[in-house]
């Protein structure tokens, strides 16, 4: 099933279904720069029951994806004036297969 999250704000910000949580940002507004690195909201963090996070940058089609445990080992917290945030360094995310890519790329779309 489904499950839409929302930030502080009311805003979408992703969805979780099957065990995997995803997220569709575009990269020069939203990448944080020092260190370089992909974010989600702490509280939206905090409620997941999934075992990955999937982030796609909207401009460069990329798909970025780690487990929800590295996230919790690895990640770091900070508010950059958005919020409380959960981020992950870009060198912590895997390698994503062709055919994994395009089956993101349709699960991303149909989001749409």
């Amino acid at each position: 099933m489904k499950k839409h999250y929302k930030n502080k704000k009311g805003q979408f910000a992703g969805w979780a279904e099957d065990g995997v949580f995803r997220k569709r940002v575009q990269g020069s507004k939203h990448q944080l720069r020092k260190p370089p690195a992909w974010g989600v909201d702490e509280d939206i963090f905090q409620s997941l029951e999934v075992s990955e996070i999937r982030i796609q940058d909207t401009e460069t089609v990329r798909v970025y994806k780690a487990p929800y445990s590295v996230w919790k080992e690895r990640g770091f917290t900070q508010d950059r004036g958005h919020g409380l945030q959960r981020f992950l360094l870009l060198t912590d995310f895997g390698e994503e297969t062709e055919h994994d890519f395009e089956a993101d790329v349709k699960a991303f779309d149909e989001e749409l």
